[in-house]
């Protein structure tokens, strides 16, 4: 990366992936907090891991499945950011101390009709040709997969298998989502295919996400100086007439109801979230 002091950074979007981008730009690559601008069109940053409300009415409208042997990226991101309860602790150090403290023990994951328990399956009952969708579907290029669905890829008997209602019911899949969304999870998850109940194995944050990691991240950027733009909507890019690279070159954006525009140099940074699992969601009465 080039010298920082003149660099300065634009994060479209205050999802995690925004807020990752802008701390790893201050914290590895050394860039002022200052020189480090996020926008978003909602007043409170998180994205899918956000949440608003009082202890009576409270939305929070996404959570992550973690799992210590992946998510390396967001380990080691939170292993630096101090924790609101405790700051001479981690937020890493939390999620660790709250898993020990509270281990997972699973009895029943399913229940069938009349509030019969699902009977547990073993690898042996997926059938050979489940394990050859799941082979296809492991192998195939993201690129030829572009607009298909779960179902394009599986019988429909893979569908009434105990693996999918799992899979699907921790993950929050239907048969119509996209296969390259559950290919991705598949891949993810895959050491922990032998597992009888894999939720054992997952990580959980002393509170919903959005207060034990977002709220603390955001406190943290905020302390290095990074300048956040609440409520403000970016319309429009304009881009370098190039070939062989997509840059930037200005951001057209609304701020308080004024139309503003960034001029993008050689030496800046601009890093988008273009779309959101929870965009177009609405919170009910």
């Amino acid at each position: 990366m080039k010298t920082t002091e003149k660099i300065q950074v634009y994060v479209v979007g205050a999802g995690i992936a925004g807020l990752a981008a802008a701390a790893f730009a201050v914290r590895d690559a050394k860039v002022a907090g200052s020189n480090v601008h996020i926008f978003d069109v909602m007043d409170i940053a998180g994205g899918a891991l956000d949440g608003i409300g009082t202890p009576e009415k409270y939305v929070a409208r996404g959570a992550r499945k973690y799992n210590y042997p992946v998510y390396n990226c967001t380990w080691n991101l939170f292993g630096s950011i101090p924790s609101i309860a405790n700051p001479k602790m981690t937020v890493m150090d939390e999620i660790r101390f709250f898993n020990e403290e509270n281990p997972k023990k699973i009895k029943l994951r399913l229940v069938g009709k009349n509030q019969t328990p699902v009977k547990r399956q073993q690898r042996s009952d997926v059938s050979k040709i489940d394990q050859d969708s799941l082979a296809k579907l492991w192998l195939i290029p993201e690129d030829e997969m572009d607009g298909k669905k779960i179902s394009d890829f599986f019988p429909p008997e893979f569908f009434q298998t105990y693996m999918w209602h799992v899979f699907a019911s921790m993950f929050g899949f239907e048969t119509w989502h996209s296969a390259i969304e559950c290919k991705r999870y598949f891949v993810r998850f895959a050491h922990e295919a032998l597992r009888s109940e894999p939720e054992e194995a997952m990580v959980s944050t002393t509170f919903n996400q959005y207060d034990s990691q977002i709220l603390p991240l955001v406190n943290w950027l905020k302390s290095q100086g990074v300048d956040f733009n609440m409520g403000c909507r970016v319309n429009d890019m304009d881009f370098k007439a190039v070939r062989d690279e997509i840059t930037v070159s200005k951001i057209h954006y609304t701020k308080a109801g004024e139309e503003k525009e960034i001029t993008i140099t050689d030496d800046d940074i601009v890093l988008v979230t273009n779309g959101s699992m929870v965009a177009d969601s609405r919170a009910g009465s």
